[in-house]
């Protein structure tokens, strides 16, 4: 209700990164991954992250990487079978999750993302080299981390 008053502005935004707002009050707008800020758990640091992979899908499918956790927003990127993961973020209600990944192309570490150098104290929206986007979590499988 709130966010139907106040649009899909940056407060609207901010909502959804917090995990305040339904995936479906945020549809088209970028939403950026938020790293950093709990002093405990996943947060995308070197001291609490959680690593997923890609769930095996059928033959010539893909996982698609949206803009904003909801089935509304931009497909960003495409994510095959395997492909591991940064979970960064999440909605209220965990089905959606913010993900940090490195490019196809990019055969180093997931490290190389930058998340070494992020401060738990301090949140901001993810910038580094990777790439980032929001995805439905029934497509990952957790694991260590």
């Amino acid at each position: 209700m709130f966010n139907a008053i106040i649009g899909l502005g940056a407060v609207g935004m901010i909502l959804a990164c917090s995990g305040l707002a339904s995936p479906a009050a945020v549809k088209s707008d970028r939403v950026p991954i938020v790293v950093g800020g709990q002093p405990k758990g996943d947060n995308c640091t070197r001291f609490g992250y959680q690593m997923a992979t890609v769930v095996p899908l059928r033959r010539g499918a893909f996982l698609s990487v949206r803009a904003a956790p909801a089935m509304g927003g931009k497909e960003v990127d495409r994510l095959s079978s395997g492909q591991p993961v940064f979970i960064c973020s999440n909605t209220i209600n965990k089905q959606w999750v913010g993900v940090i990944y490195r490019p196809h192309n990019l055969d180093a570490d997931l490290w190389e993302c930058g998340l070494s150098e992020t401060h738990p104290s301090t949140t901001s929206a993810y910038r580094g080299p990777c790439k980032s986007g929001w995805v439905a979590m029934r497509y990952l499988q957790k694991s260590g981390g």
